[in-house]
């Protein structure tokens, strides 16, 4: 099931849980802000990450409340307001950056990349930076070990992902995805909703929910 709602208000969103997703964590909720907020602000001004940066921090910290995430898939050179934020959701939240220990997290928050070198082969694995922009990246198969030029991280391929949100109680937060990933993921994925903008992706696997897929912009 295909929809599309309008404005990322949350109008014809008929799954109570999508709801929320859109009032909490998407639309970013007026009158009140997270404790969180000025250490992300504040992490941000220090780094010179910028405005955008601050934004998907503030997101991923209201994501990781409301699953009530314990540990998070993030690359090592993700931006430290990402860390910042995760921390102000959970204080004992757990970092994990290998591949190999994709399926104990909860939450996977990966971007890949986006020039036309690197993401023609990104089939059989992604070298992906978490959320951050204009990171080098190359694709390497799961698991391996590389050095790169400047800054980079080893992300899980599709087939890792595939079987990451096919599990129970997973989230998936997919920035500049290529092109396909997103509907092959959500095929793989049993119960639950995705959230799809034109390059960004948000999967959540929750038992019991019927299977639905948003069009939103994200």
């Amino acid at each position: 099931m295909l929809t599309r709602w309008r404005n990322t208000r949350g109008f014809g969103v008929h799954s109570p849980f999508g709801f929320q997703i859109v009032k909490r964590v998407i639309k970013s909720p007026g009158g009140y802000a997270y404790y969180a907020y000025a250490d992300i602000e504040r992490c941000c001004h220090n780094d010179h990450t910028g405005k955008k940066t601050a934004e998907e921090a503030k997101m991923l910290l209201r994501l990781t409340c409301m699953v009530k995430a314990d540990s998070i898939f993030l690359t090592p050179d993700c931006p430290k307001a990402f860390k910042t934020a995760l921390r102000g959701a959970n204080s004992k939240i757990r970092f994990i950056s290998n591949p190999s220990r994709l399926s104990g997290c909860d939450i996977a928050a990966i971007s890949f990349p986006t020039s036309p070198n690197e993401a023609q082969v990104l089939s059989n694995g992604a070298k992906a930076v978490a959320l951050s922009d204009g990171a080098e990246a190359e694709a390497l198969s799961d698991g391996a070990e590389a050095e790169a030029e400047g800054k980079a991280a080893i992300g899980p391929s599709l087939n890792a992902l595939k079987d990451f949100i096919s599990l129970p109680e997973k989230t998936l937060l997919l920035k500049d995805l290529p092109s396909g990933w997103a509907e092959k993921l959500f095929d793989s994925m049993k119960e639950g909703i995705m959230l799809l903008g034109k390059r960004n992706a948000i999967l959540i696997s929750r038992p019991e929910m019927q299977k639905v897929s948003y069009l939103i912009s994200i």
